[in-house]
């Protein structure tokens, strides 16, 4: 009837949970999103908890985390919080060998984490109007494009050669005078 019903269930582009679970593997993982709760609580494998050692999540009611600004290779978040916090994300988690990089006001910042068997997580500190990037920077990219201008610097140059030497042999001459 021309209303827009609004999804109480849906969680955004981001946000805080209130703590996080280590499983040992892949399949643990799997099977503890059954009783999971994502708003409140993330999953994260063994093999990716390394940068969640000793780390304990304050509750913090005023925290928050909005996406500011999106383009698909290129997210930015801006937060608020008072406490280190975890966020989530419901992006598709890459290795950060694949590209995606994070930043966190302009600098380079911790890679992502592998939470709720698929998605991204980061850990971040504490401040105020702080500034979250996600970049799509592949190597293989910078390595094509570099690749890509050499051909095409090696193709001028190849071509301006070949019209120098043209020139400097009197030019063209039409070999078939009507």
């Amino acid at each position: 009837q021309g209303q827009v019903i609004r999804n109480p269930m849906a969680y955004g582009h981001s946000w805080f949970v209130k703590s996080y679970t280590v499983v040992p593997d892949g399949d643990a993982e799997l099977n503890a999103l059954g009783a999971l709760n994502p708003r409140d609580t993330a999953v994260v494998q063994q093999d990716f908890a390394a940068s969640l050692q000793g780390f304990t999540i304050q509750a913090d009611s005023t925290a928050k985390i909005d996406l500011s600004a999106y383009h698909p290779d290129k997210m930015e978040y801006t937060y608020t919080a008072a406490t280190e916090q975890l966020a989530v994300f419901p992006e598709q988690y890459y290795p950060p060998s694949k590209g995606w990089k994070c930043y966190l006001n302009g600098q380079p910042y911790n890679d992502f984490i592998k939470a709720d068997y698929m998605l991204r997580a980061l850990r971040v500190p504490a401040g105020k109007d702080m500034k979250l990037e996600m970049r799509f920077e592949p190597t293989s990219w910078k390595t094509g494009g570099m690749i890509a201008l050499i051909a095409s610097l090696l193709t001028i140059g190849l071509f301006a050669a070949g019209l120098f030497f043209v020139f400097k042999s009197g030019g063209l001459q039409d070999s078939n005078p009507l």
